[in-house]
């Protein structure tokens, strides 16, 4: 320990002088201090590199090393390796890693030093200085040390080498190319008589051929310099083009993205930049060669480049064609690639003449195979089955093993890829008509007005089971070798379902069109990817929670939805989300607050418009508070007078508000005229607020909109309750113009936000499974509190723990995810969901029951019927719906959306019309019809109507040349619609006869309990209801509705199964109010 902290202590020239004293063996034989053995050496190296990474010198040093060792341990034709290198040679390739000239002596320092040196020896032999390779088995030191003293006894009386023809034997064999000893035998041929050369053994013939060669091959070798140097410009140039391009990329991501970009990720690209900066002054320096250092590390990258030039080029080596004939050949590849894809194996004994199919190939089936292909052709038989392996794709082309590959490389070993594409009726019109809107919306209008939302949620996430926790699209999941210290997965996979979480991925893309050859594309400008978790046992996938999460995104990011316009003064950030959120709540509020829903209001105790109006009020508190809150801990960030005076002001709008709410009481609202006197104050003052903050001229938002999404749940056309909020969010943002559009199915990998849910995934991956109980029962009483609670109290607890968990899950994932690479170079920004009671849309529950309402007089009994009402006039003038597409237009004169129309003059290719060519009207002037040329749409009605039948072929390729889309798909539809309509002919021939058969029943033959422990009571005909009434009499309610005969047969079951529980008489009751007047009891 003592010579330790002395080692630490001392000097670096003492350090230096002690290693140069304890690496000397003689005055020419050095020694390296390096512990390991050679084997071991290149890997220590390639340790020290990953650990020292962050010194670039260091690492400098130790790829230069990593280099020499290489070169010591390269060999030809997969011979034995070199072992030595002259030390001069060795000396160049070091400094062409270092930024300056090495010394001699610092050099050796190096090579030899104790802790990343090489095992090698250094000694001079006849004056020339080498690096020699030390060897485990062999003490090469001590002959070195014997060889520099017999050399120094020698020196004197040395004779020269006595070439006969056992002597020239002896060197060509002891040289490992053919090539080395070709040129040895033209050397000779040049400097010695056509007699001596025969002598030694060659035949003069074929020493013309030699030296003829050695001739050509000089000159490949003095062209492949040549044309190593232009390969170098080339590549640097290159280099410097795409370091150029990372730099600008990291530069725009620092600038415009700044407040979408971490801490972390922001100082991860800083680094990143001053690297590339770094790297390209090497490169520029390399092509300018200013210096000697420059141009000798150029040469020597020159020579490297040019050595790799003539290896792979095979110059110096025989041609691929010669040796011994492959046992397997072309024929036998492809006969083993096609018992592969036909799942075709062979099994038994080595000439079995049968082949077994529907068996999976494996390793073990290769023999086999082969040989039962080259015992039907009467070849030779093989015993190995690597033979049969070197014939396909190698894992890693760049291994050792790979180079013993040979073939066509038919067949390989790795995952099937999910690239199988099912196509459906309306694939190529719904890609069309997203292209249709791109185009047109970033083309024909304003593009800065323009921004397209792709938005989708990825399966949910397991937390608790390994399921995505093991499996990245790219790259490796790393981790300890130590097995005690390794990371762990559960090896079950039933994991608590509900805690799992579903990740919503949001991208805003803006861009332009350009023409590409001969094509309009449209070309993404700004990219980026916005996450909201839920979980989704507690949040569920509805319009209210994606509409909700879309204007968290907007309050948060507020960057994403502005216009890209230039403005004589820009507000901070900070200001910005505060005014966009306050304007949003006020708005919706005063949009939401009608005097007609209001009047509805009475002062009977349960009045439900009562409840919907202070429920809307109490909304206004908690969103205004919480605004508030959120620009109080973001106002230190603003520095600017004017702005904090803004903010200030904006502030006490929202509390003139609060305190306006705070005074109503019971008698401020104990009428509908008193509430909406109350009412009308606040929105006065809303009114206000908004108007200051349309003062503030705040960047416009973009007001034409594209929303591509699948057809699931939360996000479909179709959901009534998708249309409300996308009216309402065009509303709130006052959008010009919306599309949402659907991808077809099995399509929706087309959708852009697919990648964005593929970052997601690799964001969560980290070879562990995701923890979810963080918090149990027991922690937060104490045991003597826990208990004392009763078994209800327990369970109520437990589902509170459990929801508590599932939020803590939620924000463990956005804390993943959050800051980590987007599919499009940007880093993505992660949000938690809202509670159920803090979403922005709070009346959901109302618009369910007002949509329920299947007649007026239902649907003016809902509150807010009013609100509800005006949203379906708007939807009814101002909304086009079709199969998979609604389109939202203010201005009726503003042309929509041009559809996709086939072009029929490329058929039988199908395609649709340009857009500019994509008409809008009909040739009579009117405006096209929804879902014209929808070829779902059209194929259903066409078959309802009878036009079409899955036998008439004429009317089917007709249907497919109108609409083009192919025939198959098209029978497969109509089967599927013939299907359908024969079930629900089906379905009607059921029940007509059971309710035939019903009628013909007595009260007697229905099984009146059973339906009612089943609950289908109100499933039953009022005929049937009857039955049981006339039998038991319940005369009051004979001419009521559906739903009280219900409740009274209800009533009457129960009451006679509590009698016969107790054993009393059944006494019949009358349920309704004309029996209570007359009896003035419950019974009779």
């Amino acid at each position: 320990m003592a010579d330790k902290n002395a080692k630490e202590k001392s000097s670096f020239s003492e350090k230096r002088s002690k290693l140069r004293l304890e690496t000397k063996l003689s005055e020419k034989l050095r020694i390296s201090l390096q512990s390991c053995k050679a084997c071991e050496n290149e890997e220590k190296i390639e340790g020290l590199i990953v650990f020292y990474r962050k010194n670039t010198l260091k690492c400098r040093i130790l790829d230069g090393l990593l280099y020499i060792l290489r070169q010591l341990l390269a060999s030809y034709d997969g011979g034995k390796a070199f072992g030595y290198l002259p030390y001069s040679e060795a000396h160049g390739i070091f400094c062409g890693f270092m930024e300056r000239e090495t010394e001699d002596k610092e050099f050796r320092d190096h090579l030899l030093n104790e802790e990343y040196g090489l095992c090698v020896f250094v000694t001079t032999v006849l004056n020339t200085r080498y690096i020699i390779l030390q060897n485990e088995t062999v003490d090469t030191g001590k002959f070195l040390l014997e060889l520099e003293c017999l050399l120094s006894k020698e020196q004197d009386n040395f004779s020269r080498f006595d070439l006969n023809a056992d002597s020239l034997k002896r060197v060509l064999q002891s040289m490992d190319t053919e090539y080395d000893k070709t040129v040895l035998k033209a050397m000779i041929f040049t400097s010695a008589s056509r007699k001596k050369v025969y002598e030694l053994g060659i035949k003069p013939e074929n020493a013309v051929g030699f030296l003829n060669k050695v001739v050509n091959v000089s000159t490949e070798c003095e062209q492949a310099i040549e044309a190593a140097g232009d390969i170098l410009e080339l590549q640097d140039k290159d280099k410097l083009t795409s370091i150029n391009e990372k730099i600008e990329v990291i530069e725009q991501s620092l600038g415009k993205k700044e407040s979408l970009i971490s801490e972390r990720r922001k100082a991860d690209l800083i680094s990143e930049k001053s690297s590339l900066e770094e790297r390209k002054e090497w490169i520029e320096n390399d092509l300018q060669q200013d210096d000697s250092k420059s141009v000798r590390r150029y040469n020597q990258r020159k020579r490297r480049l040019a050595r790799t030039l003539v290896h792979n080029s095979r110059v110096k080596r025989r041609k691929l064609g010669a040796g011994a004939n492959r046992s397997l050949d072309t024929e036998d590849e492809e006969f083993i690639a096609r018992s592969i894809e036909e799942t075709c194996t062979a099994h038994g004994r080595r000439h079995d003449t049968v082949l077994y199919s529907h068996h999976r190939v494996k390793k073990r089936h290769f023999l086999s195979l082969a040989n039962y292909n080259l015992h039907r052709r009467g070849k030779k038989l093989i015993k190995s089955a690597t033979t049969v392996l070197n014939r396909g794709r190698p894992k890693n082309i760049n291994s050792r093993a790979a180079k013993a590959h040979c073939g066509k490389s038919l067949f390989c070993s790795k995952k099937p890829p999910k690239t199988e594409s099912e196509s459906g009726l309306a694939t190529h019109h719904q890609r069309a008509h997203i292209r249709n809107c791109k185009l047109d919306m970033f083309k024909r209008r304003n593009k800065t007005r323009s921004l397209m939302i792709s938005f989708d949620d990825k399966a949910y996430i397991r937390p608790g089971s390994d399921v995505g926790a093991r499996d990245v699209k790219k790259g490796v999941i790393y981790d300890v070798s130590d097995p005690s210290k390794e990371k762990q997965l559960p090896q079950h996979d039933f994991s608590e379902s509900k805690v799992y979480q579903t990740p919503s991925s949001f991208r805003f893309i803006k861009g332009t069109v350009e023409d590409i050859k001969d094509e309009q594309k449209f070309v993404h400008e700004e990219d980026q990817t916005i996450v909201t978790v839920r979980p989704k046992g507690y949040i569920g996938s509805s319009g209210s929670v994606w509409a909700s999460d879309q204007l968290h995104i907007k309050w948060e990011v507020p960057q994403l939805f502005e216009q890209s316009v230039e403005s004589a003064y820009v507000y901070p950030l900070a200001l910005r989300k505060f005014c966009h959120r306050v304007h949003d709540i006020l708005f919706y509020f005063q949009d939401c607050t009608m005097k007609n829903d209001v009047m509805c209001v009475t002062a009977s105790p349960g009045c439900t418009f009562k409840a919907y109006e202070m429920k809307k009020l109490r909304w206004l508190k908690m969103q205004l508070s919480e605004a508030a809150s959120s620009f109080q801990e973001e106002k230190g960030k603003l520095i600017n007078a004017k702005d904090i005076a803004i903010g200030t002001e904006l502030l006490g709008h929202i509390n003139g508000i609060h305190e306006l709410n705070d005074k109503v009481d019971g008698d401020t609202t104990e009428n509908a005229n008193c509430l909406w006197a109350h009412l009308e104050k606040v929105n006065v003052l809303c009114k206000t607020a908004i108007t200051f903050i349309g003062s503030l001229q705040l960047p416009p938002l973009c007001d034409y909109i594209l929303q591509a999404t699948d057809a699931g749940p939360g996000v479909g056309v179709s959901n009534v309750e998708v249309k409300y909020r996308d009216v309402e969010m065009s509303r709130i943002n006052e959008w010009m113009h919306m599309n949402r559009i659907h991808r077809a199915p099995h399509d929706s990998g087309q959708n852009e936000a697919e990648r964005s849910n593929a970052a997601i995934g690799e964001a969560l991956v980290d070879g562990r499974a995701l923890k979810w109980e963080y918090f149990k029962p027991a922690d937060i009483m104490n045991e003597e509190e826990f208990k004392k609670l009763t078994v209800a109290e327990i369970k109520k607890l437990e589902a509170e723990t459990m929801e508590r968990n599932a939020w803590k899950v939620s924000e463990e994932v956005v804390s993943r995810i959050d800051g980590e690479p987007g599919p499009a170079g940007d880093c993505m920004k992660a949000f938690v969901t809202k509670k159920n009671d803090q979403q922005f849309f709070f009346n959901t529950e109302y618009l369910h029951k007002y949509n329920a309402g299947k007649s007026e007089k239902k649907k003016v009994q809902v509150p807010g019927h009013h609100y509800f009402k005006k949203i379906d006039s708007i939807i009814a003038t101002c909304m086009s719906s079709g199969e998979m597409f609604h389109e939202y237009c203010v201005d009726q004169a503003v042309p929509p959306t041009p559809r996709p129309v086939p072009d029929i003059t490329k058929l039988p290719k199908f395609h649709y019309l340009p857009l500019e060519d994509t008409p809008i009207r009909k040739e009579n002037g009117n405006r096209r019809e929804v879902d014209d040329f929808h070829p779902r749409a059209r194929l259903r009605a066409l078959h309802k109507e009878k036009a079409i039948n899955v036998e008439d072929a004429l009317s089917v390729k007709a249907f497919c040349n109108k609409y083009i889309v192919e025939e198959n798909l098209v029978k497969s539809y109509l089967e599927h619609l013939n299907h359908l309509e024969m079930m629900n002919d089906k379905r009607k021939t059921e029940t007509r006869d059971k309710n035939l058969q019903e009628n013909n029943m007595s009260c007697e033959d229905f099984d009146w309990q059973k339906m009612f422990n089943e609950g289908t009571l109100a499933k039953q005909r009022v005929c049937i209801l009857d039955k049981y009434i006339e039998k038991y009499n319940l005369s009051a309610v004979r001419n009521k509705k559906k739903t009280e005969k219900v409740s009274a047969i209800v009533h009457h079951l129960q009451y006679a199964v509590s009698a016969s529980e107790s054993g009393e008489d059944l006494v019949l009751e009358e349920i309704g109010e004309s029996s209570d007047q007359q009896s003035g009891s419950d019974t009779i």
